[in-house]
């Protein structure tokens, strides 16, 4: 824990040069970077576990004019590897945020939140924002969230429900939550 946190230190400059800003007005679907090892995403997550990988099959398979927005996670930033953010930075149609990004308000503004096992798909939901889940989560039967089975389902998910209106009401939420 020591040599990971000095790793840390040593290249938040680094990593900090690589964030980007939101774009307003912006169509984006958020991803949120999940906390590495964590037992919820390390056994939860399935196939989906290679973080890397899930975040770039998305891009991919976003609607015309659409991005991705990955925002790094407040209490695990710079422990990835230097590689990992250069990869995620490369892809098309990708913005990598800052850990400070203010997630709730990214939520409201974004078309929908991308997943493993993120309690920001839980938010997403109770904001009313739809959710695509790739892992498996005590969320997953709300009803403002897609399964994502197979990554070539992912691009026909997205274009019916981007624009499909939320069809789950506050009294839903609440009897969800209770």
């Amino acid at each position: 824990l020591f040599l990971r946190n000095v790793g840390r230190r040593l290249k938040i400059n680094q990593v900090l040069k690589l964030y980007q800003e939101p774009v307003d007005g912006e169509k984006f679907l958020l991803y949120p970077i999940h906390f590495h090892p964590e037992s919820s995403t390390s056994i939860l997550a399935g196939s989906y576990l290679d973080e890397y990988e899930g975040i770039r099959n998305i891009p991919f398979n976003l609607p015309e004019g659409a991005r991705l927005y990955v925002k790094d996670h407040i209490s695990a930033w710079g422990y990835p590897s230097m590689d990992f953010y250069h990869r995620i930075k490369r892809l098309p149609n990708v913005r990598l945020l800052g850990p400070n990004a203010p997630t709730k308000k990214l939520i409201k503004l974004s078309a929908g939140v991308i997943t493993l096992t993120s309690t920001v798909g839980y938010e997403a939901l109770l904001l009313k924002t739809r959710v695509y889940l790739f892992g498996r989560v005590f969320y997953e039967f709300h009803k403002g969230v897609s399964r994502i089975e197979r990554v070539d389902e992912l691009h026909k998910l997205l274009l019916i429900g981007i624009n499909k209106p939320i069809d789950w009401s506050d009294a839903y939420n609440n009897d969800f939550v209770c």
